[in-house]
């Protein structure tokens, strides 16, 4: 007897609900051991994220603070005095220039053989020998500008103070170089812009030049005596131009950190920024404790709720039990007692509803009709929100073509003013030469030569324009043809060029003639163009298969580009090459990468520094 009571309570609705409790509070427990986890693993890799956005931010100012030091040795170095090494004008050039930027020691001029010409503070060296310089050897054999290393100043406008020189090659008009034109910046003014930064937990960065040696650091005493931080793992692999995560040991304080590292771009330069490890792995017991503290309360509040409720859905369950089993011995009168507003109390009401509809026998007509008017309602909702959805969809069709419009009116009408700007300064240099100076004359010419490349970058801005409007007329064309028509325009316009052509013949697709015209031209003239340097220059059109479909090309043996820059070369005005070494506009590939899209197919470039490049696209 004693043992079927137990079994009549365990078989009880209250008894279920518990048991079911307890089954919940498995997953329940589950997921916050996987939701604590996860929030330890948040924290850390937002502490890592922390040190990145620093090392980031610390890497991005030095090199703009780098790059405002290049731009000024290259824009010196292309100074005719300068080029012509006119020592006494150089000089005083170099000497307004020092005095209006409070951030440069000092600015010289070496020859070719690494002795100082001129120099904008003259500190009693006479033309010192700087020839065995990392920076004189680099800007000369590279013909690029080059970042030194740091060094304490002994001369210029501070002494006993780091500061760092850039140097930039002077060539003559025919490209030979015959000197370095070098800049030394105060590291100084740099650490002023990193005054404000404030961050949270213990984190930090620091600058090391190409040697290790401490360029920027919380720490002065750090950077005054640079000191050497090259067997630091983070600081090795920033040198090395890696980015990345490690956790190492200070030798100095004996204690573990997070590192942040990567290079500063366009230097040799490395960026570290650290974190105590201890900081890190507080914050992660915090969460555990605090996640553990949550759970504990959940269950503890949810076994009381438990208790609770199924006390309460108990007693309901026995009336409606019992009113079933009356309403079954054929008691149709029998009504529910249970006043509730939760689905307990409207299966009460049901109930009391269903034994009145036993009696009557009869279908409410009503509660379909209601049914019937809800699915109409609803029926007229959908079409309402597909009227809605077209009518959007033709607005935003409206707006695209007005703002192609707007592209293509503003384009034009800078026309006009860039004309009148090169027509002035055209008329200056004619009628009123004699009034001006040299630098003046040469000063109206650069306004001359800026407003012409203004307006041929309009140009290619409004045939660009003109392109993504054209209406597209697919029809058979022989690309082979079109490309023997181009090569003919190229030889014409250029005979002293000896190049070979190898067209493929029979190459046929389905497209518009004049845009894929358009990508023919573009293509065989940069392969044209890029192949100026090249005795043996070689230009080739061809087809062939890949992944199940025809993919053409343009290859050439020309400058070629470094692939890391392969994602820049389809965007307008994205260029590799100095306006000296290839003239353009950067609307040509764009223009090339528009039409092809506009087909529905893909295009996309391989090419290697000085080996020539090849351009590929597809037509479906």
């Amino acid at each position: 007897m004693f043992k079927g009571a137990w079994l009549r309570r365990l078989r009880s609705v209250r008894a279920r609900l518990f048991l079911s409790y307890l089954a919940m509070l498995i997953p329940v427990i589950v997921i916050g051991i996987l939701w604590t986890d996860r929030t330890v693993s948040n924290e850390q890799v937002a502490y890592k994220r922390n040190a990145e956005a620093e090392a980031t931010r610390t890497a991005t100012r030095v090199a703009s603070f780098l790059a405002r030091s290049r731009t000024m040795a290259e824009s010196l170095a292309e100074l005719p005095e300068v080029k012509q090494q006119r020592v006494e004008q150089v000089t005083a050039i170099l000497a307004r220039q020092l005095s209006l930027n409070t951030n440069f020691n000092n600015i010289s001029l070496l020859d070719a053989n690494g002795y100082r010409r001129a120099t904008a503070l003259d500190d009693g060296t006479g033309n010192l020998f700087l020839g065995d310089r990392l920076y004189f050897e680099e800007a000369l054999a590279t013909g690029r500008s080059a970042v030194g290393e740091a060094v304490i100043s002994r001369g210029g406008k501070v002494r006993d103070h780091p500061i760092v020189t850039v140097s930039a090659p002077v060539r003559d008009d025919s490209g030979r170089a015959i000197g370095v034109l070098i800049v030394n910046s105060i590291v100084g003014e740099l650490e002023k812009e990193f005054s404000d930064v404030s961050n949270p937990g213990g984190l930090y960065s620091f600058v090391v030049d190409q040697r290790g040696k401490t360029v920027i650091h919380p720490n002065a005493q750090y950077a005054d005596e640079m000191k050497d931080m090259s067997a630091l793992k983070p600081v090795q692999d920033a040198l090395q131009g890696e980015s990345g995560y490690v956790e190492f040991t200070d030798p100095a304080d004996n204690l573990p950190y997070l590192a942040a590292y990567q290079p500063v771009p366009e230097s040799p330069w490395g960026v570290v920024a650290v974190q105590p490890l201890s900081e890190v792995q507080g914050s992660s017991r915090q969460a555990v404790i605090a996640n553990g503290v949550a759970i504990l309360l959940a269950v503890l509040v949810g076994f009381g709720i438990a208790l609770l409720i199924g006390g309460r859905l108990s007693r309901a369950i026995s009336q409606m039990t019992e009113a079933v089993e009356a309403v079954g011995a054929g008691d149709l009168d029998r009504q529910v007692g249970i006043s509730r507003s939760d689905e307990l109390g409207r299966l009460a009401q049901t109930f009391n509803r269903m034994t009145a509809s036993l009696k009557a026998i009869t279908a409410s007509k009503e509660d379909l009709a209601r049914e019937v008017a809800e699915r109409q309602r609803a029926e007229a909702e959908v079409r309402q929100l597909n009227e809605s959805l077209s009518r959007r969809a033709s607005e935003l069709a409206a707006a695209n073509k007005e703002l192609e419009a707007f592209s293509y009116s503003v384009s034009h009408d800078l026309r006009a003013p860039l004309r009148h700007i090169d027509g002035f300064s055209k008329i200056l240099l004619e009628d009123y030469s004699e009034r001006l100076d040299d630098e003046g004359r040469r000063y109206l010419q650069f306004v001359r030569e800026g407003s012409q490349k203004m307006e041929r970058l309009v140009d290619a801005l409004l045939s660009l324009s003109r392109i993504t409007r054209a209406e597209l007329h697919r029809q058979p064309v022989n690309l082979s043809e079109i490309a023997q028509s181009v090569v003919a325009g190229l030889r014409k316009d250029r005979p002293d060029r000896l190049v070979e052509f190898d067209i493929a013949s029979g190459v046929e697709v389905q497209g518009d003639p004049v845009l894929l015209r358009v990508v023919l031209e573009n293509l065989l003239d940069n392969a044209f163009k890029f192949t100026a340097n090249r005795p043996d220059a070689r230009v080739e059109f061809g087809a062939s298969q890949g992944q199940g479909q025809p993919v053409y090309f343009v290859r050439d043996n020309g400058a070629g580009f470094d692939m890391k820059y392969a994602d820049k070369l389809f965007g307008p005005f994205q260029r590799l090459h100095r306006d000296d070494e290839f003239s353009g506009t950067g609307i040509g590939l764009a223009t090339v990468q528009r039409i092809i899209s506009r087909h529905g197919g893909r295009v996309w470039a391989e090419g290697e520094v000085g080996q020539g490049a090849a351009f590929y696209f597809t037509l479906p």
